[in-house]
């Protein structure tokens, strides 16, 4: 296997475990990026609020979810542009079980 993680279709083979939304939150040119409690999966690292899409969610209802839970912040009724999906396959080492 190629050392590429990142696709823009599935990549061969491809079996998803997890649908998992993401969001850039930009204000004057800055981005916000939270920093993982240890405890949770990839502790301790810097990311951007997101999270599992739950059954029968849609994309903007994520979105609005995983910021309210993550920051506080309520973003309903603000303008969300949506950039597209990519698929991402970690190495096995890095599969963990649901």
């Amino acid at each position: 296997m190629s050392g590429q993680l990142v696709f823009q279709q599935p990549p061969e083979n491809f079996n998803s475990k997890v649908e998992i939304v993401a969001c850039f939150l930009t204000v004057n040119r800055n981005v916000l990026f939270l920093k993982r409690q240890p405890h949770k999966s990839e502790g301790n690292k810097w990311g951007i609020p997101g999270g599992k899409v739950e059954k029968g969610e849609t994309v903007d209802q994520v979105v609005l979810r995983e910021v309210r839970e993550e920051t506080g912040m309520d973003l309903a009724g603000q303008p969300l542009k949506y950039f597209g999906k990519v698929y991402i396959r970690y190495p096995e080492v890095y599969s963990l079980p649901l």
